[in-house]
């Protein structure tokens, strides 16, 4: 599920921002899962590590959006011991402008998602990029929380399994996968009003014009044309929720296919420098609010059975797995 270059289908005009990614350190996805003796957790040692699957997806739409000019720089940040420097690394090899290692003497699977939100919230405050991207859950617990958490903490709106992502600044629209189908986001930054020199207040009184008539007819969308001697505002219903950046997105699988990191991406990579902080100097709390009673190996699937009429299938869907009368 992986394409060499990213397509460059966002397009967009405007400021250029600042986009934030998230990731983190998993077993990787092909290895068989061994659970430890005692029920514990799941062993970690002499597994194979990887970054997280959903966040490659996350990194690879911040890329995307770097290289279609809508963004400038893009960041990401982990969270975990120094073992987590090499999916960091990975994240430059793969187009990344900086790194943060947030270090905590904690592996990444024993972090809960509250304990990663916070850190992320301490990191946004500092950086202030326009847009943080998230896996939308990682593959090792599947919580899909931290994204809903930092949004909440933040309190800054957000659009969650994001599987396709459209930049027309200022607005961002989100496709996102729901139990239903599909549903569409708007994420507006600001009312886009032109200024002419000739027309004193005219941007003041056209965002107000327009944030009466969005109030008075119960819209979310509205387009302006004027020039210094005439304006019109076309209202139009999109019926689509609206929400302002700075904004959160979780990625969902669909949203694209991560590229490979070439030779040369790699090597250049390990040069490069990484901010390092320490979560103490952050002041988050890690300490666990979740127990863990017991993990174990799901029972192992029978094995199927062949039968020789329909009439034998619908006797044993009556009579042993009772699903019909």
């Amino acid at each position: 599920r992986r394409g060499r270059d990213g397509e460059r289908r966002r397009t967009g005009t405007g400021s250029r921002m600042k986009v934030l990614v998230g990731i983190k350190r998993v077993i990787d996805y092909i290895v068989k899962i061994r659970v430890k003796g005692d029920g514990s957790g799941v062993e970690t040692k002499g597994m194979k590590m990887s970054m997280n699957p959903f966040c490659e997806i996350a990194l690879e739409e911040a890329i995307r959006l770097r290289e279609a000019q809508v963004a400038k720089e893009v960041v990401v940040v982990s969270v975990g011991p120094k073992s987590v420097v090499e999916s960091i690394r990975t994240a430059l090899a793969l187009g990344a402008n900086r790194a943060i290692h947030v270090h905590a003497e904690v592996e990444s699977a024993d972090l809960e998602p509250l304990h990663v939100a916070k850190v992320l919230k301490s990191v946004v405050d500092k950086e202030k990029p326009a847009l943080v991207l998230l896996g939308k859950q990682a593959i090792d617990d599947d919580c899909n929380q931290t994204g809903q958490m930092l949004a909440g903490l933040l309190r800054w709106p957000q659009a969650t399994f994001a599987s396709h992502l459209e930049m027309t600044p200022p607005s961002v629209t989100v496709t996102r996968e729901v139990d239903r189908g599909l549903e569409k986001l708007v994420i507006l930054n600001h009312i886009t009003c032109g200024q002419s020199g000739s027309l004193s207040g005219t941007k003041t009184i056209t965002s107000l014009f327009v944030s009466l008539a969005l109030s008075f007819f119960d819209l979310d969308h509205c387009l302006v044309f004027f020039n210094p001697f005439w304006w019109i505002v076309v209202v139009t219903d999109s019926r689509r929720q609206r929400l302002d950046l700075p904004a959160v997105l979780t990625c969902d699988l669909r949203l694209n296919e991560p590229r490979f990191a070439s030779l040369p991406s790699i090597m250049k990579a390990r040069k490069m420098p990484i901010e390092t902080i320490d979560v103490k100097d952050l002041n988050v709390d890690l300490t666990k609010r979740l127990e863990t009673i017991r993990v174990e190996t799901p029972p192992p699937r029978k094995a199927g059975g062949m039968v020789e009429s329909v009439q034998e299938l619908i006797e044993k869907l009556r009579t042993e797995a009772k699903v019909i009368n």
